[in-house]
């Protein structure tokens, strides 16, 4: 993906800096994107992480990209990055982060998502929105519920609709889901 225009590049940063001051956001909005290429001017994340900690890290400050081999949870699939490191999915969904209540629960929602998986690139640049030099796919915010409330109804501002989707993993539902599907997500 291209270096963002300059013109581009200072609106995402007016954009960032006014949604952090008006929502009283700690720290700042998280550019997203999946890429087929490496981005220009980003750094290498080289270390094995969850997609969590990479977008928290973001939300702080940092800007980088990774490959899928550096997320070591579920996230990977869900954003056809690669296969899931964790060998059984379904009783991690059910007895380790207690998503859902049984396994035929958990194959149901991994089949949801990965028919939602964008696959539309080998790698995943995360930055904080006014420091991104590349389009991101998606923006997530960090916040608390008010501030998710403010978000859903900047988002309907002009037409009114409120189309939420809910009841995903983080990475499927909250990065996967709006880069497919063109809809915010909280």
């Amino acid at each position: 993906m291209l270096k963002a225009d300059n013109r581009n590049l200072q609106q995402r940063i007016d954009n960032s800096l006014r949604l952090q001051g008006v929502l009283q956001l700690k720290g700042s909005p998280v550019a997203v994107a999946i890429m087929l290429q490496l981005p220009l001017e980003t750094k290498q994340w080289r270390r094995k992480a969850t997609l969590c900690f990479m977008i928290q890290s973001a939300r702080l400050g940092q800007s980088f990209y990774a490959s899928g081999d550096c997320i070591v949870c579920g996230g990977r699939e869900h954003l056809s990055l690669g296969k899931s490191p964790i060998t059984n999915l379904e009783n991690f969904l059910v007895n380790e982060e207690r998503m859902v209540g049984s396994t035929i629960a958990a194959r149901r929602l991994l089949c949801q998502t990965r028919k939602r998986a964008p696959k539309s690139g080998n790698y995943i640049a995360f930055a904080p929105l006014e420091k991104a030099l590349f389009e991101p796919d998606a923006v997530l915010f960090v916040c608390n519920a008010l501030q998710a409330s403010r978000i859903l109804w900047l988002d309907a501002f002009r037409s009114g609709n409120i189309h939420p989707i809910f009841g995903e993993p983080l990475c499927s539902g909250v990065i996967g889901t709006p880069i497919s599907c063109h809809r915010i997500r909280y």
